[in-house]
This record gives C-alpha cells, structure tokens and sequence, in this order.
C-alpha cells in the first residue's frame, strides 16, 4: 500500500513565536506517522529563516547551515531518523536566536513580523530513497511566524499539589508550601519600562519569602500585595514602574500554597470546597505600554503519588531501586487506600527495602508485575515513601524479541481511596520512562594523503588527494542486544565512493558488503548484533577533480537500530572536512635612493615574495609546478650577478631573458615562501617624467606535481599579478610679471622658466603661452635674456623647440620672457578689480617617444576706476539738520540737494560726467557749489549735468543745488529720483570707458494728519465723549474737525450704528438723515480738497424718542479717516446717557 502522506502529521508549538529581540527562543516540531503499516524513511528537516533569525542550537547538529546574500539562511538536518508505523511520539527541538540587526546593520524594530520563515519535513517511501526502485520524496511545508517583542514573562510551579495552606489566613499553618517562579527576560538592544503584575489563581494562598535574582533584583523585593478583599478574590502581586535594564534576565520566587476553599467574597477559604484534581490558573503579566502575558496550571490534590527511580538509562541484568512517595492533603482522611505499581514486562520484583507489598501479581501473558500495598485509612497530612528493588531481564513474556537497545519501559504506579469527609473517590498517578542503552557511532579523519600517498601535515584535501577514515560502532559496554542495526555514511559530494577497499574489525556478518543510499551515501547492514560488541571500518576516499569548489563539508555518520516496538533509534557523527585551496600571495616591493624622482645612474633593489600562507579558515593547500615571472624595464641595466632566489620552497634555476626573470616552482607548501632579488642601475634612456611600471606574474598552480601520464588539475583563478612604480621627475614650469600696478592701457612683462631635473633628459622640448582675452602680445620676445623669433596663432605664441637638453649631470633651467598689454577687461558695474589669467605649457617627449605636457598660469589683477554717485536732501524750511536720503515738504519749501561723487577704487578716474532730473514738484533755483568741475541746468527738461576732469583713488567731489517745491501740494504724495555717473576712464587710458553707475533714491513726501476732537462741554479724553440725553427731544454732538497734513486732503466719516436716528451736519450744513441702527459711512464733499490746517465742524443731532427704555446707556463710534493715506484715522468714543 502507497505511503499516505496526508497522515505524516507534523505540528509546530508554537506557531506564532514571540522572540524577544537579542533572546533565544525553542519551538518543537512533533512528528506522527499514523500510517498503519508504512515506514517513512530518511527523515530530514529543513529551516529557512529570514534576515535577522539564526539556529542557536538543536537537538542534533544540523547538517548544512547555508547563508544567503539579503541575510535569510536555510539550515538543514539531514536523515534524521526513520519513524514507524504508528509512531507518534516523535519531538524535535530547535532554538532560534534573534538578532538585534538585520544583516546591513540597521535595528530590527519591536513588534515586527518576520516573513519567509517555513520549516519543511521529507522522507523517503524506501530504505535506500532513489537508490530504490519505487522510491517516493515526499514533503510537508508548514509557515512559522516569528515576531519581535521587548520583553517575556514565563511562570514556573509544580503540576500538582496536595492541599494545604492552613486554616487562617493570619496564622503560618500552611502544610504544603510550594515555589513559584517568574522569570522576566529583555531584550539586549535597550531597557523597558513597564509594569509586572501576578495574579494568583482563586484558592492559592500566598505566603511570602519572596526573593529576586538578577541584574534588576533590587526592583523586585518589595511589590504591593493586594489580599483579596470585597469583590477581589485573588492573591496580586504589582510592581510599579519597573525599567528593565538591557539584556536583563531577573527571576523572581515566592511560595504559594493550596486552600481547601476557594476564596468568596474577598474572604479566604470560605467558599466551595476545591475538589480533587481541581485545575487553579495563576496569571503573570506586564501591563502599560508593552502588554504581555503568561498562564500556568496546577492541580489541587487529595492525595498524590510520585514514583522515581535510581536509574533511567538501563541495561539488560541492572538492578533498579524504584521510590514510591505519597501525601495526604492537610484537611480530609482518605479511606480504602490501594498503592500499586506496575513493573512492565521485561523488569522482575526483587524485593522491598522499605513497605512490603499486600500482594504481587506477575500476569503470565502480558508479563506485567502488578504490585499492591492496602494502606487502609489515612489521616490528614500522612506522608509515606515505599521502595523496592527490580531487575532488568534478557527477555520479555508478551513477545519473542529480547531486551534489546532503544527498549523504553514506562513504569507506572497509582493510588486510589475514598475522601472520608465527602465519600468521593480521588485517585493519582505517576510514570516514569526508562530506556535500555544505545549504542554509539564515531566517524574519525585517520590520515590525509597526496595522490602518492605521502601523508600530509596540513588539514585541508584538494583534488586528487586522498582522505582515510575510520567509522566505529560502540556497544561494548552494553549487554543488551541490538536488532537490525544500519550505519549509513553520508559523504560530501567532492568524494569518490566507488572501488573503495575496506577494513573490518570486530563483530563483522558475513558477506558484508556496504550499498549506496540517497543522498550520496554507503550503508552497512549490520542487522542483529550481540551484547558487547563493537565493530570498526577503515577506507581511504580520493578527492574529485569535478565541480571543485573549496568549502568545509560535515561527513555525517548515522546509526540506527529498532526496539521491541518497532520504533527506530539513532545515533550520530559528524568529521569535519575541508577542501582548500593555495592562499597564493605575490608581491613586489622597490629599494633605492627615491623612487619617486629616480635618476640616470642610480642603483635600485627589487624584492618579489611568492607565498602560500594558511588563510584565515585555516583551508590552504599545498602548491604545485606553477611559474613566477617578473618583467624588466627598458630602463633598466640588469646587474647578474646579484639575481638571487631565497625560502623554504622548491624551485629550479631562474631564467633570465633581456626582458624578464622567471622561476619555475615546483612545490610551494603551506606557510612557504620564495624571494627572488636582484638589483639594476637607471640606465641613460631615462627622460624627465617617466613613469616605470613593471609588474611581476605567477601562474595557477596544480593541485598535485605534474604527471603528463595522468589527469592533472589546475586551480582556476589563482594566478596573481603585483606591479610597482618608479618616477623620474617632470620638467618644472613657473610663470611670473613684473609686480606694478596693472590696468586697462598697462604693459606687462612675463618671464616663464623651465627646469629639467638633475638626472634626466629632455627631447624636443617647446614651450608655449597663451594670454587672455584683452591681451595683445607687443613682442620682446627672449631666451635666457636673449631675444629670439615665435611662432604666433591668435592670443598663442611658441618658443622654438630645444632638441634635447641633457640634465644628466646638472639640472638646466631656461627662462623665457615677453610684453604685452591690456586693452579691454571683463567689466561689471561695481568691480574694482578683473582677473585675468595667462597660462604657460611646456611639452617635451620621453625615450619611448611619450609626450609629456606641464603647465603653469598667472593671474593678473587688473584695477579698475569706480565712481559711486549719492543724492542726499535737506528742506531748509522745515530747519533740517543734515543731509539725508529723504525729507518731508510743504508748499514753496527751500530744499537744497547734494551730489557727491566718490572713488572708492584703487586707481584714480578721469573725464567723468554726472547727470540727474528734478522731479515736477521742485524748481530749480541755482547752483549753490561745485567742488570741482563744471555743471549747467537746462531748464527745459529739468536736467542737469556735471563734468569733473579726475578724483583720485579714495576721494570725493560734491555739488549743491537749491530748489523750491511747488504749491498746492497733496498728502500723501511722495516721489523718488536718483542721479549717475555716465561714463568716466581710469587715469592713463582714453579707450577703456566705464559706466554707467546709478546713486540710491532720493525720497521727497508730503505727509498726511488730521485732528478729530470732541467739543469741550462734551469732551472725557480726546477720544472720548458722552451725552446727557432726556426722552421726547432731541440730544447734539459737535466735534471740530483739522487738515493737520503737509498738503491739502479729502476724508471719510463713519459712524456705528446704535438705537436712535440721527441728522450729521457741517458747519450746520444737513449732509445726511440715518435711521437708528444704521451703520454709515461716506466720503463727504464737504470735508474733501481741505488744505493744511483747515477747520471743519460736526454736529450730530438725535432725536431720543418719549418710549425710550428709562436708564438706557448707548455708544457709538464715530470715524474721521484720511482718503489720502488711510492708516491715517480717528476715532471717538460717544456714550449717551439718561438723565
């Protein structure tokens, strides 16, 4: 029948993992097999986990941790077990730890879920999986999910005890006191605040002793306890406040005991019995900001039984001493007590050390031992230990198999009686579970060899090597037989496993002959083995040149035999294997005078170092028949005599060719070096700014010494390279001017000077020079002082080309010189100063016929004139004091102006002309003064102008203009005007103009005032003013209004509205009836085109109506605003009151 995978059930608890960031945490996964007849084979487990969750340990190593590039991993365990038909009791346990960072280095967050976390079982339908015809890979996948918390809180007590906490809560009666544990584990990434509270499951008596370990104990000794009281009946335990220290681990202790009554109505022990087996549920907690929770349960008992034994794991002829230990609870008796205990077949009664039996009853068919003790009637708080002796047996009565290895005997015993009080039968029990012995396997890495079986000192294989091992099964020491055992070696793929010659040892069946299993292991079936055996095989493997990539590898070694039910067992080895690969490093090193300004003549040292260094894994092999070859230079003159080999490794004679030195290696070990040396003179072929690179180069070496009669392998990529470098210096280039005062219509002088260093040359050297835009060249062109001819493109010219200058024994230097002049610059408005760049180059050729190009520039600062034109103001009339940008006016005001030009450059201005325009309000009168130069007005336009020959750097010149301001001026009026500087030149050119640059405005304004007043019968303040009013007539309002401007202006009134009608009049002019409660607003004609200090009066008449509420207060605002600058306004407060 087909094996049915849905009734592999496999489970995971828990499902949702909570793990506290830092903190480890187990899951188990459980297996059931419940397919009646078939075997699932080859049980293997795999894990992924996502970034930031690693396999901190588990029941059995895992067979391949791999880690993935985003950080994820996927850990395998590889053939576990087989499970049997009907096996259900299987439990794998694996602890995950999560980190506090994912894997590119940034915090894993609280309370995140981590996705892609799955476990995955398979098995095999057959023994030997794809080497079985039939075979079926069968799999269950089942999701995980892991998620982040701060902090977990776990409880910890019996699950089971005997009442007994006494009779009153204020007397220390109690019996039966018990621990219990809460453990509070943080996160290690930072500390938590929170609150801890316990609550104590209904009819648990609290009893204190508390005590607290851990990094926070101190935070833990003194809780608030809260007894039960009205409507609470549980025990609480609060801790306010408690900030968990980072990584902290802190437990806390308190003994609790069991009531015989629950608790009712706050009172303790008075409400309904707790009966036998009762489940109490006790609470733990954290609350506030981060809310976990924990739950436990114990039983509350009448009477308990617990059995142990001396032994646990057994052998065949063991003698056992078992312990039987019972308790009666501290309130009831128990009547018609029957202690048994049921030895399983396969064990034999010896005899009792303490409490002989009533009776022992061995059934001949099952072969089970019944033993019973009549303990009649006990009282309260009885207390009694019973222990006997029993023996292990050869055999079992219920079948034919002997005891053999993986054998599991459950020892059980119980007890039963009648509650005297209540006549309720109560009844417990309790088993233990012993096993019979297991063997062992061990796999070892004997020898590593090279393919010419020549042992190796280092710990890593390669290709062609070989590695011997030895597999041993232990159960020497064992007596117990051992049924259809199986040891399966698993190998890494790198190994060859076929024409293996073996050797046996021990206990070897006949016609043994191992046969290949799924995935790429050999098997030896054992089957049936006697006490006391052992059995050892030794083999050698060669090392596969396919696929070879270096890695460690574990060579899995499993045993498994089955016990009587059929179940298998298993043990496990696991031999570390590594296969390297050469750590080849090359590198090169020079000695000398100064390598970066090497000369003709002068004596280097090279130094080039092969080695094969153990690498940081500790996997490096050995290397084999590979070439180092170094690369000489043109450059260079080779000195023979002084080319040396030095190390540890083997080689033969260099070869040396005109243009390179080679060694052939022909073995370069672990930890071994070679140093080839020579040195070599800079030989005249060197040119000033040459660069000699020259590399070295070693070939791939083979794994094993080169035999062309057999396959050989060559390591990929393990050739290496290393190059060094030597300088010469470069041919040196500065640029210089003569150090005067430069501006437009200024000559210059530059020199330019070369050097070519000691110790070189230089072919066909030329230099060039380029000057900027708004130069020209105007000629003296020279060598060394000498005038000579150029070559001229443009703003370019060329000096003509030196051949070869020959530094070899001197440096030579060469200085170069011309004039030019400045005719234009870069010009903006304001800037007193223009760079201008000129830049030299000179370029020359090395041996190999290079051209090497230097350069070097100058900037010239070139002055420029800058005159800054200002307009101040000062009206006269109004008595100014001094000269500002801005002034107010009135009607034919005296306003005198001054202009001032200033250079504020480094140079002096010449042939500079000024001109402005008087706004319409001002009227030209004269000149008042001109400090230098000459102006005019031209009275048509309203525009004057003024030359002035020159003003050195840093002076000023002024001119004074008298004016008067029109008539009839508006508030609110103001206008701006400026005046510039047209165009002036620098002091010694005529061509250059500069200009036009613009003053700051000028500012003339006619303010805006108005006075607004209440009449003085009327007035409180000077916006204030009230009304006495009497009903049936009517009540005035006058209040004078003034143009306090500078110039004439119209306003507006606005007035609230209030309870009564109103007339406005002007200067007893009506302007407007207003109903009450109407707000008005309006510019009137008769307060419009008022001139300066003109006077205005308003009256406001209001009728006050007879049926006018008695002792009624109004208010109104009235609003005088100015149309001609509004933020210029009013307002006075009225209050009409009754009389």
């Amino acid at each position: 029948m087909a094996f049915d995978i849905d009734k592999l059930e496999v489970t995971i608890s828990p499902y949702n993992i909570p793990m506290v960031i830092g903190k480890y945490k187990k899951i188990r996964i459980n297996i059931k097999n419940k397919n009646a007849s078939d075997w699932a084979y080859n049980l293997s487990i795999t894990l992924n986990l996502a970034d930031g969750l690693t396999v901190y340990s588990s029941d059995i190593p895992y067979s391949n941790y791999n880690f993935n590039i985003d950080g994820t991993s996927k850990i395998e365990w590889i053939n576990i077990k087989d499970i049997a038909p009907n096996e259900t009791d299987f439990n794998f346990d694996i602890e995950i730890k999560c980190s506090e960072k994912f894997k590119d280095n940034s915090y894993i967050p609280f309370d995140y879920a981590f996705s892609g976390c799955y476990i995955k079982t398979s098995i095999d339908t057959k023994p030997r999986g794809s080497f079985d015809t039939g075979n079926q890979k069968l799999s269950k996948t089942l999701n995980i999910n892991p998620y982040t918390v701060r902090y977990s809180i776990t409880i910890q007590m019996p699950s089971k005890m005997p009442k007994g906490a006494g009779y009153n809560p204020n007397l220390s009666d109690y019996a039966y006191p018990f621990t219990c544990s809460i453990t509070i584990d943080n996160n290690t990434r930072e500390s938590t605040l929170t609150n801890i509270r316990f609550i104590a499951g209904n009819g648990l008596r609290y009893l204190g002793n508390l005590t607290a370990n851990g990094a926070d104990r101190e935070k833990f000794l003194n809780p608030l306890i809260f007894y039960p009281a009205g409507n609470n009946n549980n025990v609480k335990l609060v801790w306010f406040n408690v900030n968990l220290s980072q990584g902290s681990l802190n437990n806390i202790s308190f003994n609790l005991a069991i009531w015989d009554r629950y608790t009712n109505k706050g009172i303790e022990n008075t409400g309904d019995v707790i009966t036998h087996g009762s489940i109490i549920t006790s609470t733990a907690e954290g609350f506030g900001e981060y809310n976990i929770e924990s739950t436990y349960d114990i039983r509350a008992m009448d009477i308990i039984i617990d059995k142990s034994s001396d032994k646990y794991t057994i052998d065949v002829d063991d003698i056992l001493i078992n312990t039987l230990n019972l308790k009666v609870n501290q309130y009831h008796s128990i009547d018609s007590v029957l202690a048994f205990d049921m030895l399983p077949d396969g064990q034999e009664y010896i005899d009792y050390v303490e409490t002989e039996p009533s009776e022992i009853f061995k059934d001949t068919i099952t072969g089970i031992t019944r033993i019973t003790y009549d303990l009649l009637s006990l009282p309260p708080l009885y207390s009694k230990t019973i222990i006997f002796k029993a023996k292990v047996l050869p055999s079992y009565i219920s079948t034919v198999y002997p005891v053999s290895c993986g054998d599991v005997f459950i020892n059980s015993c119980s007890i039963e009686g009648i509650n005297h009080d209540f006549s309720e039968p109560v009844s417990d029990s309790s088993s233990i579970k012993q096993s019979i012995k297991k063997p062992f396997v061990q796999k070892s890495i004997i020898n590593l060899y090279y393919r010419n079986d020549i042992v190796k000192n280092i710990s890593s294989l390669c290709p062609f090597d070989k590695v011997e091992f030895q597999l041993t099964y232990n159960a020497e020491s064992i007596r117990a037989y051992q049924r259809q055992i199986k040891i399966d070696d698993f190998f890494p793929t790198l190994l060859d496993i076929e024409n293996i010659n073996f050797q046996y040892e021990g206990y070897v069946p006949l016609s043994l002959t191992p046969y290949k299993i799924d995935p790429y292991g050999l098997r030896w079936e054992l089957g049936d083995v006697p006490g006391n055996s052992y059995f050892k095989v030794r083999f050698i493997c060669s090392v596969l040149d396919i696929n070879y990539v270096p890695s460690f590898k574990f060579n899995l070694l499993k045993m498994s035999g089955i016990n009587k039910d059929n179940k298998s067992y298993s043990s496990r080895s696991q031999a570390k294997v590594s296969f390297g690969i050469p750590n080849i490093t090359l590198t090169k090193t020079v000695s000398g005078p100064n390598i970066n300004a090497v000369k003709i003549g002068e004596k280097y040292s090279f130094n080039i170092t092969i080695s094969n260094i153990e690498s940081t894994n500790l996997n490096a092999t050995d290397a084999f028949d590979f070439e180092l070859l170094d690369n000489l230079s043109e450059y260079f003159n080779l000195d023979v005599s002084s080319v040396k080999v030095t190390g540890s490794g083997q080689y033969l004679e260099p070869v040396i060719d005109s243009s390179y030195i080679k060694i052939p290696i022909k073995k370069l070990l672990v930890n071994q070096s070679l140093t080839l040396k020579y040195d070599f003179v800079i030989n005249d072929n060197l040119t000033a700014g040459t660069i000699i690179t020259k590399s070295c180069n070693s070939t791939s070496p083979y794994s094993q010494p080169y035999n062309p009669s057999i396959p050989n392998y060559r390591y990929e990529g393990l050739d290496r390279s290393f190059s060094v470098t030597l300088k010469a210096q470069n041919v040196t280039i500065t640029k210089s001017y003569d150090n005067n005062i430069k501006m437009a219509g200024s000559s210059i002088d530059y020199l330019i000077n070369i050097t070519v260093p000691k110790g070189t040359k230089a072919l066909n050297l030329s230099v060039s020079d380029t000057i900027p835009q708004g130069q020209i060249f105007l000629g003296n062109y020279t060598r060394n002082g000498e005038i000579v001819s150029v070559t001229q493109s443009g703003n370019k010219i060329t000096y003509p080309e030196e051949s070869l200058l020959d530094a070899s024994l001197t440096p030579i230097t060469i200085q170069y010189g011309f004039t030019a002049m400045i005719i234009d610059v870069s010009y903006t408005i304001g800037q007193i100063t223009t760079n201008q760049t000129n830049s030299a180059s000179v370029k020359w050729k090395t041996f190999e016929q290079n051209i090497i190009t230097k350069s070097a520039s100058k900037t010239v600062t070139v002055n420029n004139p800058n005159i800054v034109p200002s307009v101040l103001l000062k009206n006269i009339s109004l008595n100014d004091l001094s000269f500002l940008p801005y002034t107010n006016i009135k009607d034919e005001n005296i306003v005198d102006i001054q202009i001032k030009a200033y250079n504020n450059s480094n140079i002096g201005a010449k042939n500079i002309k000024l001109e402005g325009m008087l706004p319409d309000i001002l009227n030209f009168i004269s000149f008042l003064s001109i400090e230098s130069g000459r102006a005019v007005f031209d009275e048509e336009n309203k525009k004057w102008l003024w030359e002035i020959e020159s003003i050195n750097k840093g002076l000023s010149s002024i001119l004074l203009i008298r004016c008067r301001t029109a008539k009839n001026l508006s508030s609110g009026y103001n206008t701006k005007f400026i005046c510039k500087a047209l165009s002036y030149l620098n002091e010694i050119s005529y061509s250059k103009i500069y200009g036009p640059s613009l003053s700051s405005d000028a500012e003339l304004y006619v303010p805006a005032n108005l006075s607004f007043t209440p009449h003085p019968l009327y007035k409180i303040k000077e916006n204030s003013a009230y009304i006495i009013a009497y009903r049936g007539g009517y009540a005035s309002v006058e209040c004078s209004i003034v143009n306090k401007g500078y110039g004439i202006d119209s306003f507006n009134l606005s007035i609230t509205p209030f309870s009564y009608s109103y007339s406005i009049f002007i200067d007893r002019k009506k302007i407007a009836d207003v109903p009450k409660n109407t707000p008005f607003s309006q510019d009137i004609p008769e307060l419009s085109s008022l001139p300066p200090e003109s006077l205005k009066r308003l009256y406001l008449s209001i009728y006050i109506p007879y049926d006018a509420p008695l002792n009624k207060t109004e208010t109104f605002n009235m609003t005088l605003k100015s149309l001609s600058t509004p933020s210029i306004y009013k307002t006075i407060t009225t209050t009409i009151l009754d009389p």
